[in-house]
């Protein structure tokens, strides 16, 4: 009888190791927009008509390999709220807020509890404060990586019609190939480990300037892209750089037009518990 159960350990041990080496390794992570910097202020309209210096706001969109989800989303517009009570009450401009040079929001951007938007369509009283969820991902070890972009844009004209644009453009087919063919790359870059974070998708803001006829001067500098697998999204949510909290990736935008824009937004990977 002690013989037979002991044949019994036996083989449901190793059924149970064969079913273990047959799964591949799995991970959750969640990626957190946390907040931004304003390094250097853009060259504001000269009569302030849109609000107190700049006025910004994030996109970000991504495609899940695993899930093969693509998703666009969107924060409130950030800025002075006088005459634009849409508006998120950002920076030191004035008693309304409006961003300038050295400016950091939201104060809770790293301990602060993320939201998690639905639509990228919502009004903008609707969209989502900083930090903001992006996504939880269920990373695969061996599998495709998902590819998260992060793009600024500051807003002189309103606003309306180029988030509109800009909604159009990323929900289009050249866009969404731009995001399914994001690799993986070594590199030195203490932040990222194993990832590429700077992936200028082909000149997209030209591109969706001579497509859709998007405003040249909403964007400050060119898209940032997190490409996450298994491997870099550890390394990632790991990393401590500059002094600040364990995982948070620094992206850097940085204008084209000649104004001296320049931001910083900061984004967090963090692994899910099992």
């Amino acid at each position: 009888m002690k013989m037979l159960s002991m044949v019994g350990l036996v083989v449901a041990t190793l059924v149970c190791a064969n079913v273990q080496a047959g799964s591949p390794e799995k991970a959750s992570y969640q990626v957190v927009v946390c907040g931004f910097h304003c390094v250097h202020e853009t060259h504001d309209h000269a009569l302030e008509v849109d609000g107190k210096r700049d006025e910004v706001w994030i996109v970000v969109r991504y495609n899940d390999n695993t899930t093969k989800e693509y998703r666009v989303l969107r924060t409130r517009t950030m800025g002075d709220v006088n005459g634009n009570p849409g508006r998120e009450q950002a920076g030191s401009a004035s008693d309304k807020g409006g961003v300038r040079t050295g400016d950091v929001h939201p104060a809770n951007r790293f301990d602060g509890k993320p939201v998690t938007p639905k639509h990228a369509e919502w009004a903008e009283s609707d969209r989502p404060s900083l930090p903001f969820v992006v996504k939880k991902f269920e990373l695969v070890k061996g599998q495709s990586p998902a590819a998260v972009e992060i793009q600024m844009f500051e807003d002189d004209n309103g606003g309306a019609k180029d988030w509109e644009n800009v909604l159009k453009f990323l929900n289009s087919d050249a866009a969404k190939a731009g995001l399914s063919n994001i690799t993986v790359h070594q590199s030195n870059n203490p932040v990222t480990g194993n990832t590429q974070v700077n992936v200028n998708l082909s000149g997209i803001g030209e591109l969706a300037h001579k497509i859709f006829g998007l405003a040249a001067d909403g964007w400050i500098g060119e898209p940032q892209t997190l490409a996450l697998d298994f491997d870099s999204a550890a390394k990632m949510s790991t990393a401590t750089v500059d002094g600040l909290p364990k995982g948070v990736v620094p992206l850097r935008f940085k204008t084209h037009r000649g104004d001296d824009a320049d931001y910083i937004v900061w984004v967090r990977i963090e692994k899910i518990s099992e």
